[in-house]
Parts: structure tokens; sequence; C-alpha cells
């Protein structure tokens, strides 16, 4: 092959090794898919524990939290009926109350807490098959200074805060609330403090919050 033949095949390899390489760098980067308040819902329903964080940290109490939805032919929110008690004492929970759920926009959500009158009466129902079923969110009593808004974080987590959260309660002394929390598939990280009118810190761990690890996602 004469010598001029050789440089049009060499040069031809170049510009389709350049076309090629050029064709690689133009593909798009893949689409990072969006959080949505259905798997806000997911992430927050079901079984969690902080046993591992309590067995580390004297701080911290073995706390269970059961987290399950209710009302599900409701289309105004997404409800779930919320539990928590101490690992010994699971017969008699410690807080019970209920979350709303509904979009602020695409990447925002809001939390809604309400307490649930004569709360005792549904100790460890959220084992039924339909918890709370003997009353409707009319019957619940609103915490108006509680909404906790949640930002998508990456396709992953959650992440929110709620300044004065919890309704404050002047009759305990409390004045200032805060609850941050930060929310994935497996995981559940809370951390409520409460302050008296001397900026003294009277109830939540001081060095960060509980970290409850999800056991299941069923109830079976």
């Amino acid at each position: 092959m004469k010598p001029h033949g050789l440089i049009i095949i060499f040069f031809a390899a170049l510009l389709f090794s350049g076309c090629t390489q050029e064709n690689k760098k133009s593909d798009p980067p893949p689409k990072q898919r969006s959080l949505t308040m259905a798997d806000l819902t997911e992430f927050l329903t079901g079984s969690f524990s902080s046993a591992e964080q309590a067995a580390s940290d004297s701080e911290y109490f073995d706390i269970r939290l059961e987290i399950w939805p209710i009302w599900l032919y409701r289309s105004d929110a997404h409800w779930l009926y919320v539990e928590r008690a101490i690992a010994s004492h699971l017969s008699r929970p410690f807080l019970q109350e209920v979350y709303a759920i509904s979009p602020v926009d695409d990447s925002t959500f809001k939390i809604e807490s309400f307490r649930i009158p004569e709360p005792e009466r549904f100790a460890n129902r959220w084992r039924d098959d339909i918890p709370l079923s003997g009353i409707n969110p009319d019957s619940l009593i609103e915490r108006p200074n509680y909404v906790l808004l949640l930002r998508c974080e990456g396709d992953s987590v959650f992440v929110g805060t709620a300044i004065n959260a919890g309704c404050p309660d002047s009759s305990a002394g409390v004045v200032r609330a805060i609850t941050e929390m930060r929310i994935t598939a497996d995981h559940l990280y809370i951390w409520n403090r409460e302050w008296d009118k001397d900026t003294l810190q009277i109830s939540g761990p001081v060095t960060g919050g509980y970290i409850f690890k999800k056991s299941k996602n069923t109830k079976e």
C-alpha cells in the first residue's frame, strides 16, 4: 500500500475514535429519583428500636417505637399511629400520638402531630388490623405549635426541624422546644429537647438524638 493510503487510514481512525469519545462524553448522567410522600410514609412505617444505641451509651434508654398507617380510606393526608414505650414496659407506652403527613411542594412535606383522648385505651393496639378504628381525626387533640417540615436530601433521606415543637407547656416550665428528625429506609433519628425560661435544658438527650433501627416493616 502506498504511503499516502496509510496516512488516510490513520487519520480516519483518529476521527472515528474522536467521535466515539465525544459521543460518550455527551451521554446525560442518570436522573436521580425524587422521593415522594409515599416514600416518607413507607420509611416511617414499622417497628423500631434504640436497643443498639442504649447498649453502647448509658445516656439513652432502650425504647421501642411503633408507627403504623391508619385511616387508609382518607385522601386529605397520610395518617400514622405512633406509640413509644420503654422496652421493659411495652404494655404501658409513655407516648401515643397521630401523625398527619401532607405535601408542601414536590420535595417538602409536613408532619402535624395530634394527641389522642384517653390514649391508654389504645395501648398496644397497633397490632390490630385496623388500629384506632374507634375514633376519627375529628376526635384528636391538635398540637398547634407542632409542624415538622421535612425536605428530601438526595434520593434516600428526609431531614427536618420543628422549633417550639410539641406545644410548649408553661405549667411544666417549658418555654421552648425543638425536634429534629432524619429519616431513611431503615433508620429513624429523633432529637427532642425542651428548655425552661432560664435556658436550662430540662428534657431530652444532651449530646444527640435517639437512633432507632427498623426491625420490621410489616406486622406479620
